[in-house]
């Protein structure tokens, strides 16, 4: 906390000089922020993001922010950050859904799990080629939480793709 708060206020002080600080600049807080669990002060800085600087935030900016509403078990609202990235013209990537896909998962509920796996083939329809490890995670998970038929329908649905997990464990 105590570094974050530092780099705020260095952020502050350049701002108060004249500096304008860049893209990176504000990834970096906003990654700090996240960090430390202190999502919505990152929301905020998002918000100060686009009203002073010459530039938006790109997909690294929300994959960030993604990373940081699912580390503190919000992933709902790192959903609808995805959704909402276009907005700001940012198209999501491979990275965007699987952070979303991982969390999902990794809280074996079953509607959650089933989640994942609705994000996972909207991922591979948008063109995205998910990693193996994904892909066996998101099957796995299906099949322990009582999801066969949508893990079924999932696999003859992209066998032809040539994306077949590694192994699937039972």
């Amino acid at each position: 906390k105590v570094s974050t708060d530092k780099g705020l206020n260095l952020f502050n002080e350049m701002k108060k000089k004249g500096y304008n600080p860049n893209k990176t600049t504000y990834n970096i807080l906003l990654k700090g922020l996240c960090d430390a669990h202190r999502v919505d002060q990152a929301m905020e800085f998002l918000t100060r993001m686009k009203k002073e600087s010459e530039f938006g935030p790109n997909t690294q900016t929300y994959n960030i922010l993604i990373r940081g509403f699912c580390m503190v078990g919000e992933i709902e609202r790192g959903r609808i950050l995805l959704a909402e990235m276009g907005k700001d013209g940012c198209i999501p990537d491979s990275d965007s859904y699987s952070i979303l896909v991982s969390a999902f998962c990794a809280t074996r509920k079953k509607n959650e799990v089933l989640e994942s796996g609705k994000l996972l083939q909207e991922m591979i329809e948008k063109g995205f080629t998910p990693p193996r490890l994904t892909v066996n995670r998101v099957m796995n998970g299906l099949i322990m939480t009582g999801n066969q038929e949508f893990a079924r329908e999932f696999l003859r649905r992209h066998s032809q793709c040539g994306r077949l997990p590694c192994a699937i464990r039972l």
